[in-house]
């Protein structure tokens, strides 16, 4: 998922309006651009996008109506960008792009065998440094009469600034003073610098933005002379650090600028090459200040100190997990590092595999940030990661917590990991929704995670109990454990004590992760800027404690559909064809059909724990030895994976191949199963815990 910006545009009010489609450009890459041009103009731009799994989607040329002799097909890799571009819009009796150029972040620059797409060298220049281009808009007809370009937004983030103060100035006296003026209360990062310039340097626009997210566009400095634009963007975590320059001949104006950051980019020379009494300034730029008229006649910056990072990184990692079968059980499993040394495993194990070691993490005082690097033969790789308080992320996580069973009459910690981040391994979620849970500081999830598209549909996004298949998996797979440890026990004391603990997780899950979010001191206002997050926390507004254990199913089934449809919006709204209402109704009938509990295993739970409360084993005995799902747990694992593939088979009949892909992650027609067998029952085996 991506989120793009528009950046300036070049040109006239000829043709007519075209941008490409924002949709895409938001969950595709751009990777193709198709060129059409001949000696003088360039007469037609056609994009094409593709996703991380190839599926491709083009729009129609923009211009071309002139045709043109030569076409050209700018190929980009996976993890390659256009983030220069150089052009020219001409100045004849109808301006038009004369010509074009990009360079991406590998180094490659297209064209490349001649210097420019179209060629005419008349007009005004133009460049934007520092994009990542993720398509065009403007005006086109016969040809391109206005160029603009969209941009990915940068994620990373931001560096800040404060405390200004002035460098020395260089240039003559003439013109009138004038000073960039950031906020002075609030930190501040410099987002882009706008110049004008012609044989000298004639305007400067900076554009700023603080550290409440408010954006400031500063005025600009003189701009009554200069036909080319050169616009500097910089990245979240980006400062121009350098700025070098020389003053005309007779002294009384500056001729040219150059900028360097703490990346080492170096922007190209910025008016003219000639200048004399070359000058350099090294400073954290938040901005300029000094003297213009006409032109720019001096110049100086703004400095400011950094502001030391307070906030930790929280990074959610994935490794692939394959078990080989009729079926394949596949997807990836999730774990959640922290900055601080924290690591949350989702209840898998130790395995150096899958997990990173925290203590990997340093801070890096270049980008005013910390960097992470995974250990040699690591499988986990990096997933996403944001910021967040890593306190409120602990009290989500809480501890891993084990069975304690009364064995000989005295209370027994059974080594047996009952649940981290209040939620029980294939009863409540899976790692998916614990990393979520231990995420939720930070606003992010796992999705994009393979398996992810599958385990909401039954889990949820940060946990629910949905059918009682997980709660006979539950108990029979423990009961099986404790007995094969303790085999002298009395089994049925056991699976009494057990009973009551599966009564007590899923008697208001809800309810307990919401009391979990108070406690932890998240708010819903924390996800003002996610949809997705807003209206799942605005779900919750509605609820209110069940009153009985069959309200407390019936209005969690409720809860859970609600949610499901939430997120089927949500998906649909990503699509390149969204699916109907009616559609979305008819897949949220077939959940509520699917998991709906049956009186029978609501009667059966009911029975159940009367006899564990009152304490009645031989209720208990007849009970267990009754229940095929409760005595056998593999048995019951199998019917919860039986529910992932009626449901797969069913929406499969609803929706084309195209979005059934969409929803679903993988094409129609592949199945796969919801729980791990193997990884279910090794979930509740004994870990080494910090």
């Amino acid at each position: 998922m991506f989120t793009v910006e528009k950046i300036k545009s070049f040109g006239t009010s000829g043709g007519g309006e075209f941008s490409d489609p924002t949709d895409i450009m938001n969950n595709y890459i751009l990777r193709e651009i198709k060129i059409t041009d001949d000696d003088n103009n360039v007469h037609g731009i056609e994009c094409t996008w593709k996703d991380i799994q190839g599926k491709q989607h083009s729009e129609p040329r923009r211009g071309g109506q002139w045709g043109g002799l030569n076409e050209e097909i700018v190929i980009l890799d996976p993890d390659e960008y256009i983030c220069k571009i150089e052009g020219t819009i001409g100045t004849g009796w109808r301006p038009l792009l004369n010509r074009i150029r990009f360079t991406t972040n590998k180094g490659n620059l297209f064209p490349k065998k001649k210097k420019y797409y179209g060629g005419a060298t008349d007009g005004n220049n133009f460049t934007i440094d520092g994009l990542r281009l993720a398509g065009f808009y403007g005006r086109c007809g016969y040809g391109i009469d206005n160029i603009g370009f969209y941009s990915r937004v940068d994620k990373s983030e931001y560096l800040y600034f404060t405390d200004f103060v002035k460098s020395h100035e260089y240039g003559g006296d003439g013109g009138n003073p004038f000073t960039d003026n950031p906020p002075t209360d609030v930190p501040t990062h410099l987002k882009e610098i706008e110049f004008k310039y012609g044989n000298d340097l004639n305007d400067i626009r900076c554009k700023c933005r603080n550290q409440n997210g408010k954006m400031y566009v500063g005025e600009e400095h003189s701009g009554r002379w200069g036909d080319n634009y050169y616009i500097f963007l910089l990245d979240n975590d980006e400062v121009v650090t350098t700025v070098k320059g020389s003053l005309s001949k007779d002294k009384k104006g500056v001729r040219s600028l150059q900028l360097q950051t703490n990346k080492n980019r170096v922007s190209d020379i910025i008016g003219s090459n000639d200048g004399i009494d070359p000058f350099e300034i090294k400073a954290n730029t938040v901005g300029f200040f000094g003297r213009a008229g006409c032109s720019i006649d001096k110049i100086g910056v703004l400095s400011g100190v950094p502001v030391k990072l307070e906030y930790y990184r929280m990074s959610v990692w994935i490794a692939p997990t394959t078990i080989p079968g009729p079926i394949p059980i596949k997807g990836d499993h999730t774990w959640v590092t922290g900055s601080d040394k924290s690591c949350w495993r989702g209840l898998g194990g130790n395995d150096p595999n899958y997990y990173c070691n925290p203590n990997r993490w340093t801070y890096n005082p270049n980008t005013n940030d910390y960097d992470y690097l995974p250990p040699p033969g690591c499988k986990g790789k990096l997933l996403e990661k944001g910021k967040g308080d890593m306190s409120k992320a602990a009290l989500m996580a809480g501890r891993e917590h084990n069975l304690v069973l009364i064995i000989n009459g005295k209370p027994t910690n059974t080594g047996i990991t009952m649940f981290h981040a209040g939620i029980t391994y294939g009863l409540i979620g899976v790692c998916h929704q614990i990393a979520n849970r231990v995420l939720l500081p930070s606003g992010i999830t796992v999705d994009g995670a393979a398996g992810y598209n599958l385990s909401w549909w039954f889990f949820d996004v940060y946990g629910t109990y949905w059918r009682y298949a997980n709660y006979y998996a539950f108990i029979g797979v423990l009961y099986k454990m404790v007995k094969d440890k303790y085999p002298n026990e009395n089994l049925f004391l056991i699976i009494a004590q057990i009973i009551l603990i599966a009564d007590n997780v899923t008697k208001d899950p809800r309810g307990e992760f919401i009391q979990r979010c108070k406690d932890s001191g998240i708010t819903p206002p924390i996800f003002a800027e996610n949809k997705l997050l807003s209206q799942l926390f605005q779900l919750n507004d509605k609820y209110s404690p069940p009153t009985s254990a069959r309200d407390s199913v019936i209005m969690h089934h409720s809860f859970h559909l609600e949610e499901v449809e939430i997120m089927l919006n949500y998906r649909n709204s990503k699509m390149l064809k969204p699916v109907s209402e009616s559609v979305i109704r008819d897949i949220r009938d077939v959940i509520d059909q699917l998991l709906r509990p049956t009186d029978e295993e609501m009667a059966f739970s009911a029975a159940l724990s009367h006899a564990a409360n009152t304490n009645d084993l031989q209720s208990i005995g007849d009970l267990v030895s009754s229940n095929e799902y409760i005595s056998n747990g593999v048995k019951a694992l199998s019917q919860i994976n039986s529910f992932a593939l009626a449901l797969q088979d069913k929406i499969e009949k609803i929706l084309s191949p195209k979005d059934y892909e969409a929803l679903f992650g993988y094409p129609s027609g592949e199945r796969y199963y919801l729980i791990n067998p193997f990884f279910f029952e090794k979930n509740y085996n004994t870990h080494i815990r910090n």
